[in-house]
């Protein structure tokens, strides 16, 4: 089962200085992420099935689709904590944001500033 925990972060952006926020995380058990990886792997080649019946289109598409399929169900299996989104103050525009996030969270991640454009290093910050 899922479960979500909130961390202290830093946010920081070359020729700024650093601030200081919070992200929220969401930590996936190994049931979780296989049934993830199972759906998209299943919708892949549910739409590579489709395909067959595309007159030429199908000698790519149908193994386009396979082969992305287990890529993308390699992704989600190793996806262990996703970043769900984070809250603190921009280092350029100095304003306090809720920024959207998503994917797999490293020791650094990344959030875009809806005010001023940028792209913010996330990196957790040592309790």
């Amino acid at each position: 089962m899922a479960s979500t925990r909130t961390i202290d972060v830093s946010f920081s952006l070359t020729g700024e200085a650093s601030t200081r926020g919070t992200a929220a995380l969401l930590a996936r058990s190994p049931l979780d992420r296989v049934g993830r990886a199972a759906l998209i792997v299943g919708a892949m080649w549910l739409l590579a099935g489709v395909c067959v019946f595309i007159p030429i289109l199908h000698f790519v598409l149908v193994p386009g689709f396979a082969v992305v399929g287990v890529v993308l169900a390699i992704v989600r299996l190793r996806d262990n904590v996703s970043l769900m989104g984070a809250n603190g103050v921009c280092p350029r525009c100095k304003v306090p944001r809720t920024f959207k996030a998503s994917g797999r969270f490293k020791s650094s991640s990344t959030v875009h500033c809806e005010g001023c454009g940028c792209q913010l290093t996330v990196v957790a910050t040592p309790a």
